[in-house]
């Protein structure tokens, strides 16, 4: 009997595109984890959560979803608490931020009179629930207002009401920024714009509390629906929205990752409540975290190693899918876990290594990665 599946993955493995799961490597020389603030390592911070959390929030398991057995209170007031920290009306919870853009998202296949436009180089988990509300949809050249604007236009000229346009703070891939300011202007200018902002890897980095990048451009109040997710500067996992409570009542009643997906467990729960009531004490985290991804940046500008961003997340572009895997190859040969990006997962020619910093890196760390690395124009 032919093999359904095994053409499929021949093809893959010729084009240097087959997917493996990798080896496990030390944190301490891991650069493929998004624990930005350092908590997986911190076994202290670890013990202070667990002298605090009660019995009721010790259970494994929540046994349902929010809508049946889930709805625990540690979840309704960790909700109240983060819409207050926004200055928004209501939250509601996901179990991861895929989740949460799938099912928020997907979600808008109910409200007429309207379209999407995403920044180009939105998440994964952005474009399948986009695809899945089969509203109109297009797409803006990265991080390119004008090219933005020209579409408002063009949408607004054909009669749509309503256009929500989705963008990530900090993208995940490149580690640059969102024009954020530069969004809400464009917004007062188009009041038929929703903005809907995906903080996943802003949270807990960026702002005086951590609350990401719309804190820090203090944009919070103009932006629609934020996303920020637990699974990153949390060491943890679950997801969050903030807005109107119209908004929020909507998606308990239309997203479908919220309505038939079991609740998280109310460990986990307690555990990102810890967190974040911890943020604002974090800037010592956060500086440090600056002070590694500046000296890894100054280091591969001398090497010749081109855009590289101006975050934590920090990529190394490599000349197509093979160059990257071999220049991983040779990272991990020294004993550091890297990652190759590979096409389509990011634009054909623009293969890379992604690295991904963390505040419990050290300087001597960075340095030995530095001392391997070969000059950009040997790749």
């Amino acid at each position: 009997m032919k093999d359904l599946f095994q053409e499929k993955l021949l093809l893959l493995e010729k084009e240097n595109n087959l997917r493996q799961l990798p080896s496990n490597t030390p944190l301490s020389k891991s650069f493929i984890s998004n624990d930005y603030l350092g908590l997986a390592e911190d076994n202290e911070f670890r013990k202070q959560f667990f002298s605090t959390i009660s019995e009721k929030n010790l259970l494994s398991g929540s046994t349902g979803s929010r809508l049946l057995s889930g709805n625990y209170s540690e979840a309704t007031l960790f909700e109240k608490e983060i819409a207050t920290s926004y200055q928004k009306e209501a939250a509601l919870l996901f179990n991861s931020g895929y989740h949460a853009n799938v099912g928020i998202l997907s979600s808008f296949q109910n409200l007429p009179r309207l379209c999407i436009v995403a920044d180009r180089l939105c998440h994964a988990s952005i474009v399948d629930g986009i695809l899945l509300s089969k509203k109109p949809f297009t797409r803006f050249h990265h991080n390119d207002l004008e090219h933005l604007s020209q579409i408002l236009l063009q949408q607004r000229e054909k009669g749509i009401e309503f256009v929500v346009v989705v963008v990530e703070s900090i993208y995940s891939m490149d580690g640059d920024k969102a024009d954020l300011r530069g969004l809400c202007q464009l917004k007062r200018q188009f009041p038929e714009m929703f903005l809907y902002v995906d903080e996943a890897h802003a949270l807990g980095v960026e702002g005086k509390n951590g609350l990401g990048l719309s804190e820090s451009t203090e944009t919070m109040q103009e932006i629609d629906f934020i996303v920020g997710t637990f699974g990153k500067s949390f060491a943890s996992m679950g997801a969050f929205v903030v807005g109107s409570s119209s908004s929020i009542s909507y998606l308990l009643n239309h997203s479908r990752s919220f309505i038939f997906s079991t609740m998280l467990p109310p460990i986990v729960t307690a555990w990102n409540h810890f967190v974040w009531n911890h943020l604002p004490h974090f800037e010592a985290r956060r500086k440090q975290l600056r002070t590694v991804s500046g000296t890894l940046r100054a280091g591969l500008s001398l090497k010749g190693y081109p855009h590289l961003g101006n975050t934590h997340i920090i990529p190394l572009y490599c000349k197509g899918n093979k160059a990257s895997r071999q220049l991983a190859a040779q990272i991990a040969s020294r004993g550091f876990g890297v990652k190759a990006i590979h096409a389509p997962t990011v634009p054909q020619g623009t293969e890379r290594i992604r690295l991904s910093l963390s505040a419990a890196k050290e300087i001597s760390t960075i340095n030995q990665l530095l001392d391997i690395l070969p000059p950009y124009s040997s790749l």
